[in-house]
């Protein structure tokens, strides 16, 4: 029943989050997106999840783009198995997925749908 729901980090929840991501060696984002995998795993009852994750699109967006006006966002599918893994090996993963779909971050909206 529930149609949104937001929760604020407060600076010590922060910290934490950025310290464990770098024990683990990968970025606070990855740990984070593990977190709301699980959460949509649990929600869903299933453990192979897809969701979408917004990727700024200036990484590889080329000589110029940093005088372009606006955002470059788009919204990519992640799919991810929550199940049969520890924190620090879904992180791990997580990472590695992340960095996967930098290659994909300029995909029209309409290819990465049909794709998804």
């Amino acid at each position: 029943d529930v149609l949104e729901s937001r929760l604020v980090f407060d600076a010590e929840i922060s910290v934490g989050v950025r310290q464990e991501a770098q024990r683990l060696g990968v970025s606070a984002a990855a740990l984070l997106h593990v977190a709301f995998a699980r959460v949509v795993a649990a929600a869903s009852g299933r453990e192979d999840v897809v969701f979408g994750t917004v990727l700024f699109g200036r990484m590889q967006a080329g000589a110029g783009a940093d005088r372009v006006p606006g955002l470059f966002i788009n919204t990519l599918p992640v799919r991810f198995e929550v199940g049969g893994v520890g924190v620090g090996e879904a992180a791990g993963r997580m990472h590695a997925s992340l960095a996967e779909l930098l290659a994909f971050e300029h995909t029209p909206l309409a290819s990465a749908q049909r794709v998804s």
